[in-house]
């Protein structure tokens, strides 16, 4: 009886967990929205006031059942109540626009207190959008206009200094990302020279890079895609995977995974290829189409990287999932006889297969080979 009443109050969290989560997604849709509407409409136009009418009703809701709200922007992610909020591809687009204005007027942290009045409100978002608010110090001056309106049920504190994107700061962060970009590929080629001699592979370091990838994508996600551009002919095998690595890592915190998830879905990008270690160099080479019996010993690439990571010393660091994207990668998501290798009884792939899959597709279509 104790087990299944634990189960029903475990359900109840998770269920408001998500009921919640999803109040404060929609907050951030109706915030951008009313943001949007305030830079055509003046505030007695009916558009304008009934998107305020839902936002404060969504804010009201919030603060009846946390007793306060507050929204905080911390490297590219939002918190609410020092809970991390997951956004979706549908509403991401707005996270962002909320995320650019803020960052524009040094904003870190965004708080409403009981006793909030929809004036107060409306006032808020007027000013906002209002350009000749700022003189010369962006938050300074921002903060002034809201207490000189008398708006006091709204609180803000200033984005710390070092994630106030300046010149300086964006040189720093460019110089830190072509390191780490860099460091991936020749760690790679380490990998597969120590792989070739049968000697120990260390992962905690592939692990350390990924953790300074995802700062990377966190600070700048943009340059961070953009160094996927850089196309290194000689060495495609290890240049490639780097690639994937970072477009799956942008991939999945687009999707909301956790940070020890993208960890493990970097390892798992990094390694994908590990089975080309014992493709022939001529045939990964070939500058001319592959013949059958080529691309037969081609395709056992995914297999052969399977069984090389699951015999690694250090297994159990490992994500399990870097196993079955090694194998998985190239087959078809329908599994209706599309790819390779043939599965006989599995009747699913990987979750973090389809996004290695989807990343080591598109870069592969957008790199010029002698044989495309």
């Amino acid at each position: 009886m104790e087990e299944k009443d634990q189960e029903v109050r475990k359900d109840y969290i998770e269920g408001a967990k998500k009921s919640l989560s999803k109040i404060i997604e929609e907050i951030f849709i109706r915030f951008s929205s009313a943001m949007k509407v305030a830079q055509i409409y003046e505030p007695n136009n009916l558009t304008f006031i009934r998107q305020i009418n839902l936002l404060f009703n969504l804010i009201q809701n919030i603060l009846q059942k946390e007793g306060k709200a507050v929204f905080q922007f911390r490297e590219n992610t939002l918190f609410f109540n020092t809970t991390r909020v997951k956004f979706d591809f549908s509403s991401y687009h707005n996270f962002k626009f909320l995320a650019d204005e803020f960052r524009e007027k040094e904003i870190g942290t965004l708080g409403f207190n009981p006793g909030l009045s929809e004036s107060e409100l409306t006032q808020f978002i007027t000013l906002f959008i209002d350009d000749e608010v700022i003189k010369e110090n962006p938050f300074e001056d921002f903060e002034a206009v809201l207490k000189e309106s008398g708006i006091g049920h709204i609180f803000l504190e200033k984005m710390h200094s070092l994630e106030v994107t300046g010149g300086a700061r964006e040189e720093e962060l460019q110089k830190s990302a072509i390191k780490v970009f860099f460091k991936s590929i020749t760690h790679l080629k380490e990998v597969v020279e120590r792989e070739k001699k049968k000697k120990r592979i260390w992962l905690k370091t592939t692990r350390r890079l990924m953790q300074s990838i995802i700062n990377l994508v966190s600070q700048n996600e943009s340059f961070m895609i953009g160094l996927t551009n850089i196309k290194n002919y000689d060495e495609y095998t290890l240049n490639h995977s780097t690639n994937v690595t970072v477009l799956s890592i942008c991939f999945g915190r687009r999707l909301g995974l956790e940070r020890k998830e993208l960890v493990d879905l970097g390892v798992s990008a990094f390694f994908h290829d590990m089975g080309k270690v014992e493709i022939p160099e001529e045939i990964l080479n070939k500058p001319g189409k592959l013949d059958d019996n080529e691309f037969d010993i081609m395709k056992t690439h995914s297999w052969q990287g399977a069984q090389k990571l699951a015999c690694l010393k250090e297994l159990s660091i490992l994500p399990v999932t870097a196993i079955n994207v090694a194998m998985e990668h190239h087959i078809w998501a329908n599994l209706e006889g599309g790819g390779y290798p043939k599965y006989w009884k599995k009747d699913h792939t990987d979750f973090f297969s389809k996004i290695v899959k989807i990343c080591d597709f598109f870069d592969a279509v957008t790199t010029e080979r002698p044989y495309r």
